[in-house]
């Protein structure tokens, strides 16, 4: 058809790696760049695989044709409409977040990974939020021996 691009044949086999991982494993667009750097896949200029640029390969995909590319880019409406982008000032303020809800509000920890749910953040790894997720952010991020399970705490004294 006139007007549609086809992707490079090289730019070919990183949509099918982004594909798989995006529909297989279910992950963040952020989560597939990383994972595309880690096993060293080239990006189009030769540059990193940002969000934008793993969006645009799947973009290039649908418009060639690829239903399983429009699946993938669909899924991101879902996973990522609330979620956190995965920086650094971001995880921290998810960490904090989650923090005052378990050690301030005292909610508990399987109570806290359903809000997050609800709300439609992403977990690092794309996953589900599950009370163990929630308890794993609370181990990196709060003092070792501090928290329990399911969010009842233990304050050191006076």
């Amino acid at each position: 058809m006139a007007g549609q691009r086809t992707p490079a044949p090289y730019l070919r086999e990183a949509i099918e790696r982004i594909i798989e991982l995006r529909l297989g494993e279910r992950l963040p667009l952020e989560t597939v760049g990383e994972r595309l750097e880690a096993e060293g896949v080239p990006t189009p200029r030769g540059g990193r695989w940002w969000p934008a640029t793993v969006r645009h390969a799947l973009l290039l995909a649908e418009q060639a044709g690829d239903a399983r590319a429009r699946a993938a880019l669909d899924l991101k409406l879902h996973r990522q409409r609330h979620g956190y982008r995965g920086t650094r000032s971001v995880e921290s303020e998810l960490a904090a977040r989650i923090s005052t809800l378990s050690e301030i509000e005292r909610v508990p920890q399987h109570e806290i990974a359903e809000i997050l749910a609800d709300e439609g953040v992403a977990t690092a790894r794309g996953g589900r939020w599950r009370q163990s997720t929630v308890q794993s952010v609370l181990s990196t991020s709060s003092p070792a021996g501090q928290l329990q399970p399911d969010g009842e705490g233990s304050r050191p004294g006076p």
